[in-house]
């Protein structure tokens, strides 16, 4: 059964952290290449393992996001992306990419940034997939607004304690990726473990 298998995200300092999806868990995540990064979940969690994923946008579009999650799974480098100039093996690649994504059960939402929102969608997310282990990824804490005045150390702090909380919640999984470094003496969480990427 998918439950008792070892999963992987393609990234060992994680895997090491979320114990095989086997608790609750906020990994706050430093990476310079965001797409990369979304592209490898996809494809080790969502494709592979076959891992409910939802994925909160607060930057881009979720069409774009696609975009470059099948080209990149196509190995389509951005050249190409762009004079849409393919030979016969790339839409070979391609029309493989898109047999892989048809599988992926991932959720992609790009239409709100407020705390609020997030936990109410991802409640729903949870619900959807209640027995079942699952995966929430936040891009990027930075965007996030909360429905509180506080100043910036604050704000960042709450939102990450209501985040850790709603991974307990939920009993979920949620990688949430920031643009702070985990050097900065000014923003150090309790609640959430570091990963830079």
């Amino acid at each position: 059964m998918l439950q008792d298998k070892i999963i992987t995200t393609g990234y060992s300092a994680i895997d090491r952290l979320i114990d095989n999806f086997s608790k609750p868990n906020l990994v706050l995540i430093t990476t310079k290449n965001k797409n990369e990064f979304l592209f490898n979940i996809s494809k080790f969690i969502s494709a592979s393992a076959k891992i409910p994923t939802m994925v909160f946008s607060l930057e881009f579009k979720k069409e774009d996001i696609i975009h470059d999650l099948l080209y990149s799974c196509a190995h389509i480098n951005s050249e190409k992306e762009i004079a849409r100039n393919f030979d016969k093996k790339e839409w070979h690649n391609i029309s493989n990419a898109i047999e892989i994504f048809k599988d992926i059960s991932m959720v992609i939402s790009d239409n709100t940034n407020n705390i609020d929102d997030i936990e109410n969608l991802a409640k729903k997310f949870h619900n959807e997939h209640n027995s079942k282990k699952k995966l929430i990824v936040i891009d990027n804490l930075q965007l996030i607004e909360i429905n509180e005045n506080l100043n910036s150390k604050s704000k960042i702090e709450s939102i990450i304690a209501r985040i850790n909380a709603l991974a307990e919640n939920i009993d979920s999984t949620i990688l949430l990726l920031t643009n702070h470094s985990h050097n900065n003496d000014d923003f150090i969480s309790k609640n959430a473990t570091w990963v830079c990427l």
